[in-house]
């Protein structure tokens, strides 16, 4: 068996086509591992946000204090939730990928529910709730997520996911995106912990 990794050596050493071939072979392992053990953890993060957006849209549009315009915005949002995020991965058969591709060029997505809220929020600024510009921020970020860990770029994304979480987590800000996910976080952690 020496002799073989021997011989092995002396020819990986003398070839750089096997060295490259291998490291790139290596970087694709990680990748494929790192998918593989860190998607479970965020479908569960995001699928919290989701009920987390459910929930806060669902009280504001139904709340007496609610202005219309206000109500319609968290109504869309509601609906982008509810309706059109399974609606966009189903007709592409899960593939977020598409779903991205389908926004940029201008189809009507969850994503592009959220850029209409956005405009409309900045065209009413007076009138429009606070918590329509906050709740559309954070959501939005959790619809990207949602879509690019489900397309090819899933692990790239899942490491950048993973190191804004961490940096969250040191810097604790009080609010956007990053207290969302590490209250999520903290949240998953504490229904598996013992009671």
């Amino acid at each position: 068996m020496t002799v073989f990794f021997r011989k092995f050596y002396e020819y990986y050493s003398e070839s750089p086509a096997l060295q490259d071939a291998l490291f790139w072979a290596a970087v694709a392992a990680f990748l494929i591992l790192y998918r593989f053990l860190r998607k479970k953890r965020w479908q569960m993060i995001l699928g919290k946000s989701l009920d987390y957006h459910r929930f806060h849209l669902t009280m504001l549009a139904g709340s007496r204090e609610t202005n219309e315009k206000s109500r319609s915005l968290y109504q869309a949002l509601l609906w982008a939730v509810n309706k059109q995020l399974p609606d966009d991965l189903a007709r592409t058969g899960g593939r977020g990928g598409s779903v991205l591709l389908m926004s940029s060029m201008g189809e009507k997505t969850c994503v592009n529910t959220c850029g209409t809220v956005f405009y409309e929020s900045a065209r009413n600024h007076s009138f429009i709730d606070r918590n329509v510009i906050r709740l559309n921020d954070t959501l939005i970020s959790t619809f990207y997520r949602i879509l690019l860990i489900e397309s090819l770029f899933a692990p790239f994304a899942l490491i950048y996911m993973d190191l804004h979480l961490l940096a969250s987590l040191v810097t604790r800000p009080g609010s956007g995106t990053g207290r969302l996910y590490r209250e999520m976080l903290a949240e998953i952690r504490g229904k598996k912990s013992p009671e």
